[in-house]
Order: C-alpha cells, then sequence, then structure tokens
C-alpha cells in the first residue's frame, strides 16, 4: 500500500485499519505493538475507513470502484461488498440507527448502510448544477480544473473558434492539464460531462 489516507480505531480489539490510494487493501496493526498484523483485500483508492461499534465492523470507502468493503473486526475477513453511489469519500455513523452513510463524491448523493444487509435507503440531496474551479487561471504552462461532476473532455479553442487542444479523461481524479506549445491568450475551455457541455474562459499569459 502506498499513499495512507484513510484511518480508523477499533476499540474493542484495539486495531488500526489503515487504507491508501494505491494498493487495494486495508493494513491492520496491532495496537499494543504497532506491529502489522493482517493485510486485507479491498477496492481501489481508499478514500475512508469507518468502525462500528455497536457490531464490530469495519466500512472501508473504495473511492475508484464505488463500493465499501464491510470488514469483520474479529477476524479481519471480508464479510460484505456494498454497491454505493460514485466515488464514496467519507463515512458518518449513526450509533442510535446504527446505520453509516456514505458520502459519494461525483454522484452527488449519500448512501445508507444498516448493519451489513445492503443498501437500505439512497437519496440524493440538494444536487447543485455544475461548477468548476480552474487554477491558475491567468496561467503559463498548465491549468488544473476541479468540477462538481466527472469530466469526460475537455476541448481548447482560440478566439477564432479553432480547436486547438482536445483531452478525454478515464479518471476521477482531478485533471491537470498541460499547456506545452500553446501561445498566450484568450482561450474558451468546452467542459464535456456525461450530458451536457460547459464553457469557461481561460487565460494564457
Amino acid at each position: 500500500m502506498t499513499y495512507p489516507q484513510a484511518f480508523t480505531y477499533n476499540a474493542t480489539n484495539n486495531k488500526i485499519y489503515v487504507g491508501g490510494e494505491y494498493g487495494n487493501c486495508v493494513i491492520v496493526i496491532d495496537g499494543e505493538t504497532n506491529q502489522k498484523i493482517a493485510k486485507i483485500p479491498a477496492g481501489e483508492d481508499i478514500r475512508a475507513l469507518c468502525w462500528n461499534s455497536t457490531n464490530n465492523k469495519v466500512y472501508c470507502a473504495n473511492l475508484g470502484s464505488n463500493n465499501v468493503t464491510v470488514i469483520d473486526g474479529a477476524t479481519n475477513q471480508v464479510i460484505a461488498t456494498i454497491q454505493v453511489g460514485s466515488a464514496p469519500y467519507a463515512f458518518a455513523w449513526n450509533s442510535i440507527e446504527n446505520r453509516v452513510y456514505v458520502a459519494n463524491y461525483w454522484s452527488s448523493s449519500i448512501s445508507v448502510i444498516r448493519d451489513v444487509t445492503g443498501i437500505e435507503e439512497y437519496f440524493i440531496p440538494d444536487v447543485k448544477p455544475f461548477t468548476s474551479e480552474i487554477y491558475p487561471n491567468p496561467t503559463k504552462s498548465f491549468f488544473v480544473i476541479r468540477p462538481s461532476l466527472p469530466v469526460k473532455e475537455i476541448e481548447i479553442f482560440d478566439v477564432s473558434g479553432k480547436l486547438i487542444k482536445e483531452i478525454a479523461f478515464s479518471s476521477y481524479k482531478e485533471p491537470k492539464i498541460s499547456l506545452k506549445g500553446i501561445k498566450s491568450g484568450v482561450y474558451l475551455l468546452k467542459i464535456k460531462t456525461e450530458n451536457k457541455e460547459f464553457t469557461r474562459k481561460l487565460i494564457i499569459k
């Protein structure tokens, strides 16, 4: 596993669970000895972990796989894989109702899991229209786009309407676009999502 970015603590068994961007696994550490005691297979690009003290289960949000891996905290075995929305990113556990809430970044939705029986409820909160943060802008050599919806393709046009560059995307990550070979000036970005197109202005110094 590389780039660890998610942790949770199991107070019943004194274990620490660690997940990372690469490796598709959860590492279990003994809280007393700080030694690795298990490696549990999980999904792609783990972004969050959550321990449920009621049932001693660990929930693992696999952003790249669009699912949640459920791990038995006593045996460190995978007991379920639950499909959720696009790019699960964060958890909250409701101890009163014994429900785990999953924030799905790309689908602007929340999945609700009760124990390990699967998705009990699925709802979409107030979905905002497409927004995008393009930075730096003005820029010299590159720009990064942080959109509110998954981007499929970006086209760069000059002020005359000529297509200068076309970029296709197959990743949920923030696209970093190189501007090598493009002259300074004002350009129009056509940002294509799954169902719509949006335009933004870009200034190259």
